[in-house]
């Protein structure tokens, strides 16, 4: 069987259901179902596949970034180190994708994911589209393309039903600043009595005089009640009994003392950088509350533990852990992790850095961090 593919119009298909059979013939194919979708005005794209199938996801990464992707995906619910390795290989597997493809959304099902996707099992891999109907063995090398309507809507019907039933992988939020104010909001709600981050910065932002905030927002973009909003979030993390606990590297310490950048907070956000001698307001601030012990911190070993600069990861309990992922325009994406084994791993990976041979000391990291501080105090006071 040969099927004419033409991707920008149509595939010339001989009946309603062919077969196609080796791997080769079955990536054009998908390729070609994928990218004539990507070309609707509304398209969409529903998938039952896993991550290993990386060609899929390859495509997907080269679409139009308007076309709808939902991916229910299956995903162990043992709690144990297996199952944990493979949530966590998913999870890295599909975050990368978000940002080449902003209208990807990823469900998850918890299940026995080697019962579902085998090579006994009937053809599981499935893509639906408004159009067509592919459905691809485990292995890959055989599939069936399918045109005829009522069967697509049938299993476009399932599909929505299994939706129904799972939940998103993460909550994914862009920060314009109507939806950044509404996740502050949500962390103001939290009450826990430490939270612990990995950043390449240090977390400055509690101890940010109130006058250089007035000095620094842009009063341009947000509204009166942005500006409220974020008075009372400054004051509660201010005055609240938390501890906050963090991981961070001398150079993003060294970044925020030579240019004043907050790379925490959103571009929009602020008007202008706090100055050299608001810098240095801010971190004897941070010293202060280090020594009073309101703050824990250990610097990553420069040789041992690498931060990337864009990444921000919090836990603020055992239920909730957000990472923020900076882009180079200074835009923000906001990833709430909804998987429990998942939020797990990452909680007790922040708690175990603490202590691990990757960071220095409290006392060690109090030092370099003084050290740094003096430096760039005598270079504004010579």
């Amino acid at each position: 069987l040969i099927l004419e593919c033409n991707t920008q119009n149509n595939l010339v298909m001989q009946n309603d259901v062919e077969h196609i059979s080796g791997m080769t013939a079955i990536h054009k194919i998908l390729k070609a179902v994928l990218e004539i979708e990507a070309c609707k005005e509304n398209g969409c794209i529903k998938i039952l596949a896993q991550p290993s199938f990386s060609y899929i996801y390859d495509c997907i990464s080269t679409l139009n970034n308007n076309t709808r992707v939902e991916n229910v995906i299956v995903l162990y619910k043992q709690d144990n180190d297996n199952a944990i390795n493979y949530n966590l290989d998913v999870f890295q597997k599909l975050v990368p994708l978000f940002f080449s493809c902003p209208h990807f959304h990823p469900f998850y099902v918890h299940d026995h994911v080697d019962t579902i996707f085998n090579d006994t099992t009937v053809m599981p891999v499935t893509i639906i589209t408004s159009e067509y109907l592919l459905r691809i063995s485990n292995d890959c090398k055989q599939a069936l393309l399918i045109r005829d309507a009522k069967i697509r809507q049938l299993y476009s019907a399932s599909f929505d039903k299994k939706k129904l039933n799972s939940k998103p992988l993460f909550d994914t939020i862009s920060a314009n600043p109507e939806q950044y104010f509404a996740n502050v909001a949500a962390l103001m709600d939290f009450d826990a009595e430490s939270n612990y981050n990995i950043m390449y910065q240090p977390c400055i932002v509690p101890y940010i005089p109130s006058d250089t905030v007035n000095a620094c927002i842009n009063t341009d973009i947000l509204t009166s009640e942005m500006l409220a909003q974020i008075n009372e979030y400054l004051y509660s993390i201010s005055t609240c009994h938390n501890t906050f606990q963090m991981v961070f590297t001398e150079e993003g310490l060294d970044l925020f003392l030579r240019t004043g950048k907050i790379l925490e907070i959103p571009n929009f956000m602020l008007r202008a950088n706090p100055t050299k001698k608001q810098r240095l307001e801010i971190i004897a601030n941070f010293i202060t509350a280090i020594e009073d012990g309101k703050a824990i911190i250990h610097l990553a070993k420069p040789n041992m533990f690498h931060i990337p600069k864009p990444i921000v990861i919090t836990a603020y309990s055992k239920q909730h852990v957000i990472i923020h992922h900076f882009d180079e325009s200074g835009g923000i994406h906001i990833f709430r992790l909804e998987e429990i084994s998942l939020v797990n791993a990452f909680h007790d990976f922040l708690l175990w850095i603490q202590d691990s041979d990757l960071v220095y000391t409290q006392e060690e990291s109090l030092e370099i961090v003084k050290n740094i501080y003096k430096k760039h105090f005598n270079n504004v006071y010579k």
